[in-house]
């Protein structure tokens, strides 16, 4: 009995280094991709600067019809597309095709951003909405901004499709690169930045601490 224990134990030590072995060479773990920081925050500056410095030939958000329930664009103005099409969003933002995000998915939320820009700054002017942590923008829930149901149903919708186009954007960038879990934290968080850098002045920012303050 203690041989066979031996050769037991002898058998399990063997298994042992073959696996380390193994796990060493890439075979059972394989290395966390690295993060392109660089590449990421160059397009979350390429996508800020088109949300806030592109003017459109034609009506302002406010002359929009906007869906008080499903908060979409209604009306004479569509297709959006009539307002900017893909080919000006792909013009404005060239990092789109360093991150393998180059596609309509990714475009259509830049326009829907770019488009919705107007009535987003004027809630931020208002205190209505700030800019948060996580790379999304937030309901403050402003008495200005709730006199009554359609105001309060304005900013939550306004503030759901904008919170939409921006995950999608993040979400694309973190599985076109294979990023995991952990790396759209990442991505969100080097969004925020270049979001927090090109705030207007007025603009409602969320510190570090979950305490706010105006840019």
């Amino acid at each position: 009995m203690p041989r066979m224990t031996a050769k037991i134990g002898i058998a399990a030590f063997s298994m042992m280094l073959i696996c380390l072995a193994s796990c060493s060479s890439g075979l059972f773990f394989s290395k966390p991709r690295a993060i392109p920081e660089d590449k990421i925050a160059a397009l979350g500056e390429q996508i800020e600067e088109a949300v806030i410095n592109t003017r459109l030939d034609g009506p302002s958000a406010s002359d929009y019809n906007i869906d008080e329930r499903t908060g979409k664009v209604t009306g004479d103005l569509e297709p959006l597309s009539l307002l900017l099409n893909t080919e000006q969003v792909r013009e404005k933002v060239p990092a789109l095709t360093e991150l393998n995000v180059d596609n309509e998915v990714v475009v259509s939320a830049i326009r829907g951003r770019i488009l919705r820009r107007p009535a987003v700054y004027d809630l931020q002017q208002n205190g209505c909405v700030g800019e948060d942590r996580g790379g999304l923008l937030k309901n403050l829930k402003s008495r200005a901004c709730a006199e009554d149901r359609a105001a309060k149903d304005r900013v939550a919708n306004i503030v759901l499709m904008e919170n939409r186009n921006r995950m999608t954007i993040y979400e694309q960038v973190t599985d076109a690169n294979d990023l995991g879990s952990s790396g759209l934290n990442i991505v969100r968080g080097i969004f925020r930045e270049q979001i927090y850098r090109k705030a207007w002045a007025g603009t409602p920012l969320q510190r570090p601490d979950g305490t706010w303050e105006k840019r």
